[in-house]
């Protein structure tokens, strides 16, 4: 229609002229009508036509006679016969009536007749005028060769019917009225050639409902070859514009097709189907294994020269495994087996891959991503609970499980409704149980608790938890309560704890929830591993937070165990692991066998030993030192028991104890005395101290004595400082350092430095000092005193070793002058210089006192030493 529009419309002018006796070249020639009755039209190409005798003419380019269109490529006028002779033609086309009504407007047909070699008669060569109005049939078109319809045009399929091989070859035939012809009876006899798909068979076409040129037939009974193969179609066909279709059956290897509309294409047939897949379990004979499938309405493909069909999901999904596997995807159907891509869903699970491989009960795919969707569709219809992608995928439903193995050696795994995500090897899903088991392949990889080879596996992805990560070789999810439950846990670090569950498990709920620990072992810190707390019952919340409460097991030096149940565990500002317990007086808790002890106990992460806060009492079997709770804090070390003491130690109850020789403050002279204290309550709060000791409270067991001293004087007993022991078996004591004799007279001073012995079986005392004592007396008597003992006859020397003179020199100037002067006497005999602070009435040495209970005093032995 296109091609007579624009030749129509390619001159502006239209003419007529007479014709007898020409025989020439005409030019600009618009169109030559024929028959105006027959409404028969010449339209030259280039507008140029040779004009013959007897008004004959050669023409090429286009023919309208009636609803008839031809375009001749060599063409001549014969006009004593009144016809056309069309030499070559490239198309043919009728311009028919619309076959459903509406207007009657011609519509050009979709379908060309094409190499069309024949004749249009005119009109009846003794009718040219028309004016027999009884001649009706004219004009007519003869074809006297094989002409041919095309399906080869774009709009079809892209072109995909090739007409080398796929046609419809109509016989030659006549066809009149091209004026006024019926539709309904136009019909072309002649066969069909379709590529193979069907053998040659012998058809009539006609006007289809497209305007194309086609047909509807049916197989004969004993069915057309499909694709020049064994297989039998034995339905109806169909051939238009819209391709060659068809509405039947296929059967091939165990599948079953049944479409409305197959197209049927020259290497495949597909069409919008009801598919059934026998299932089938490979025996000696087949060695085929299928699954059972069901499609309605899905998309069916036979490829026969591939040996396969196809069936992709549409708007419904594919069904399989009886009914529990829904897909979207397609399926391939070979005599090898089934094959697959897309997505599966078998009860809450999503199973995807671009190679699936079946057998009667199983999935198959090297390439998957799979997960599981929330069982509790009621409270959330779209929420995955389960997901992990790259994984080899093995279901079964027979033996109710789906195995799964990361092809990246582990993959991801989210459980998002746990706000968790995971690294795993193996994946099994216990259908039926509605459970997800997962494991790690290294799972007898010993964890370095320092190196940490094996690293975490497990991250929480709560916001507040701060990537809180453990590692779990192997562990379970359930679909039904959302539950992850991970076993074989070594360790799970928070802040600086290693917190080990006694079952090695971890359950996590929804939204991050970790269960308590019971039984748990805490390590404080993991790196110096000073604490280990068991027994423990542990919350933890976060990376970096956790709260517990547990056992911590005490060992003294003897390897003696005792029980602190310390019920406040956590974690302090610097994310350091503390813990707060009590142990009550009717425990019987001992530091060691010599140290009671009941109170608080404090533990740091970072601190080797617990710190104590409470109360100690010493053991020792003599009666005489009543035996009193001292309280004290300090740190305690198992193998070296050191308890601070000072001048103003108390017991619980806020009463003074103390430790040293004390004089009895008394109005009754009788009651006047002196008496022992070794953390002992006073006998009355305002009794004098005339020598004491302190720093810390310590036992040494090679010398079965309780001592008091400084740290470092405990280590060197020449060190400066007050030194003071019981010993346990004789109850004596004994002590060095400054002494005070509690003189309190006017002007005079004494304040010695020397040692002190109380002797438990005879109950006395007695002191060896050194010291000045300091009182008013006239220089130039003193200096006579001087002279007159130095003039004594045998006056002699006194040994330095054994008298307290050194340590005096310690006390009152100081380690070096003590040092310097003894060197110089020892080895000179003589001290060039006496210090300043020596440099009183008198400094004694050796000077040696005892308690006199009947005289109420110090009395001394005869002098044996002045200094100064």
């Amino acid at each position: 229609a296109k091609k007579l529009n624009d030749r129509k419309k390619s001159k502006s002018s239209y003419g007529s002229m007479n014709l007898k006796s020409l025989d020439l070249s005409l030019n600009e020639v618009n169109f030559i009508e024929l028959s105006v009755i027959q409404r028969v039209v010449v339209f030259p190409k280039d507008g140029e036509i040779v004009m013959q005798d007897n008004r004959n003419f050669l023409f090429s380019g286009a023919v309208s006679a009636g609803k008839l269109e031809t375009y001749p490529r060599e063409a001549t006028f014969d006009y004593e016969n009144f016809k056309i002779h069309l030499l070559e033609v490239d198309e043919t086309l009728l311009r028919v009536k619309p076959i459903f009504g509406g207007s009657d407007r011609l519509i050009p047909m979709y379908s060309h007749i094409e190499k069309i070699k024949g004749e249009i008669l005119i009109d009846d060569p003794e009718n040219r005028s028309g004016n027999n109005k009884k001649i009706t049939d004219f004009p007519k078109l003869i074809s006297k060769k094989d002409a041919y319809v095309f399906y080869d045009h774009k709009e079809i399929y892209n072109g995909t019917y090739d007409s080398a091989t796929f046609y419809f070859k109509l016989e030659p035939f006549e066809f009149d009225s091209l004026d006024n012809f019926d539709e309904f009876s136009v019909a072309f006899k002649g066969e069909l050639r379709s590529s193979g798909i069907f053998p040659v068979f012998k058809e009539t076409i006609t006007i289809q409902e497209d305007y194309s040129f086609g047909f509807k037939t049916v197989a004969p009974k004993e069915g057309y070859n499909f694709y020049g193969d064994d297989a039998k179609y034995n339905n109806d066909i169909r051939l238009s514009n819209n391709g060659l279709r068809g509405s039947g059956e296929i059967d091939f290897l165990t599948s079953h097709t049944v479409s409305e509309d197959f197209v049927f294409f020259a290497d495949s047939t597909m069409g919008i189907s009801e598919f059934t897949n026998k299932g089938k379990v490979k025996d000696s004979k087949d060695k085929l294994e299928v699954p059972d499938v069901t499609g309605s309405g899905v998309m069916v493909t036979y490829v026969p020269k591939q040996n396969i069909i196809k069936t992709r999901s549409n708007k419904n999904p594919i069904i399989m495994f009886n009914k529990e596997v829904v897909m979207q995807g397609e399926t391939y159907l070979t005599p090898k087996g089934m094959t697959g891509k897309g997505y599966m869903y078998f009860g809450k699970a999503e199973l995807n891959s671009p190679n699936f491989s079946y057998k009667r009960w199983v999935i198959d795919a090297d390439t998957s991503d799979f997960n599981l969707a929330d069982t509790d569709t009621e409270k959330s219809e779209d929420q995955i609970s389960f997901a992990t992608n790259n994984v080899n995928s093995h279901v079964d439903f027979e033996t109710r499980k789906g195995e799964f193995k990361s092809n990246d050696g582990t993959s991801k795994v989210e459980f998002p409704q746990n706000q968790y995500y995971c690294y795993m090897d193996m994946f099994t899903w216990l259908m039926d149980n509605d459970a997800m088991e997962l494991s790690k392949a290294d799972t007898d990889l010993n964890i370095d608790s320092e190196l940490d080879l094996a690293g975490p596996n497990f991250y929480s992805t709560h916001p507040k938890q701060d990537s809180l990560r453990f590692r779990a070789p192997k562990a379970t999810f359930s679909l039904k309560d959302k539950v992850i439950d991970c076993d074989k846990i070594e360790f799970i670090d928070v802040a600086d704890a290693r917190i080990s569950p006694s079952d090695q498990k971890i359950i996590i709920r929804k939204k991050a929830k970790m269960d308590p620990f019971e039984d748990a072992t805490i390590v404080a810190n993991f790196v110096t591993k000073y604490h280990t707390i068991t027994k423990a019952y542990v919350e933890i919340t976060a990376r970096r937070k956790y709260t517990a409460k547990g056992e911590y097991v005490y060992t003294d030096e003897n390897k003696k165990e005792y029980i602190i149940k310390f019920n406040d565990i956590g974690l302090d500002t610097a994310y350091q692991t503390v813990a707060s317990g009590k142990v009550t007086q009717e425990e019987n808790f001992k530091l060691s066998d010599q140290f009671d002890f009941y109170g608080d106990i404090h533990l740091k992460a970072n601190e080797q030993f617990l710190t104590f806060d409470g109360a100690t009492r010493i053991n020792h079997e003599c009666e005489q030192f009543a035996k009193n709770w001292m309280k004290f804090r300090t740190d305690i070390d198992p193998e070296n028991i050191q308890i601070p003491v000072n001048d103003d130690m108390k017991d619980l109850d806020g009463n003074s104890i103390a430790v040293g020789i004390f004089l009895r403050t008394t109005s009754d002279y009788d009651s006047l005395g002196i008496y022992p204290a070794f953390l002992s309550a006073l006998e009355n709060k305002d009794d004098k101290i005339l020598f004491t000791s302190s720093g810390v409270l310590t036992y040494n067991k090679s010398a079965s004595e309780f001592r008091i001293a400084s740290k470092d004087k405990l280590i060197n007993r020449a060190e400066k400082g007050n030194y003071i022991s019981l010993h346990t078996k004789s109850c004596s004591m004994n002590g060095d350092g400054r002494i005070d004799l509690q003189v309190n007279l006017p002007d005079v001073e004494f304040k010695p430095v020397g040692t002190v012995n109380y002797n438990a079986s005879t109950k006395s005392t007695t002191l060896n000092v050194s010291g000045g004592l300091n009182f008013f007396y006239d220089k130039k008597a003193m200096e006579m005193n001087a002279d007159k003992i130095i003039g004594t006859e045998d006056l002699t020397g006194i040994d330095f070793n054994t008298i307290t003179l050194e340590q005096a020199i310690k006390e009152d100037v100081n380690e070096e002058t003590a040092e310097n002067i003894k060197t110089d006497y020892t080895t000179k005999g003589e001290v060039k210089k006496v210090p300043k602070e020596m440099q009183q009435p008198i400094y004694f040495t050796n000077l040696r006192l005892t308690w006199d209970e009947r005289n109420k005093a110090f009395l001394s032995k005869p002098i044996t030493g002045i200094v100064n």
